[in-house]
């Protein structure tokens, strides 16, 4: 393969940086281990902000502990109500540090921030870092995509498109097992 330019150098750095910020220093982060969910949400919440983001946390109870989902938004010039989501559970499975799962997503939804974040756009993107999409809280009333979702319809939001980050960052040196 060829080797990377300066630009793609930058960003595999970049990501490397976040997935070692999540998964490294901050480590398990789900309700469970709630100072250091609280701190993955900060430091998601800062880096949207560094990016230019206008940045919000939507905030919802589990099991009597704050859990929160964390929104950048870059508005549109053109076509303003007109949304593209891009999202990433940013909670790992009890027990693990998450690092492929979802770390990765995480610092894939951050690089698109600082990508697009200072770029003018035609139409809205979010950007999401969802709580509690790991068990027990899969598939329940309680997973922070859902209760981003009902708030967005509840605001009557005009979501055109989602794209769902997840566990891009799985590596194997095995030969022929990947390329880019």
């Amino acid at each position: 393969l060829p080797p990377l330019t300066e630009d793609e150098a930058k960003l595999a750095a970049d990501l490397r940086r976040d997935v070692t910020k999540l998964a490294g220093e901050i480590g398990e982060r789900n309700v469970y281990e709630i100072e250091s969910y609280q701190a993955a949400a900060d430091f998601i919440a800062n880096a949207l902000a560094a990016a230019d983001c206008h940045v919000e946390k939507q905030a919802f109870e589990v099991l009597q502990r704050a859990c929160y989902n964390v929104v950048g938004e870059v508005k549109g010039a053109e076509r303003a109500n007109e949304l593209i989501v891009v999202g990433a559970h940013y909670d790992s499975v009890a027990g693990t540090v998450g690092a492929n799962d979802n770390g990765s997503g995480v610092a894939g939804v951050l690089a698109l921030a600082r990508w697009l974040g200072r770029k003018p756009l035609k139409r809205t993107v979010r950007f999401v870092a969802f709580a509690n999409e790991e068990p027990p809280f899969f598939q329940t009333g309680e997973m922070g995509s859902l209760v981003y979702a009902k708030q967005c319809r509840a605001r009557g939001d005009h979501i055109l498109a989602m794209i769902s980050l997840e566990t891009i960052g799985y590596y194997s040196d095995a030969k022929d097992s990947q390329h880019y």
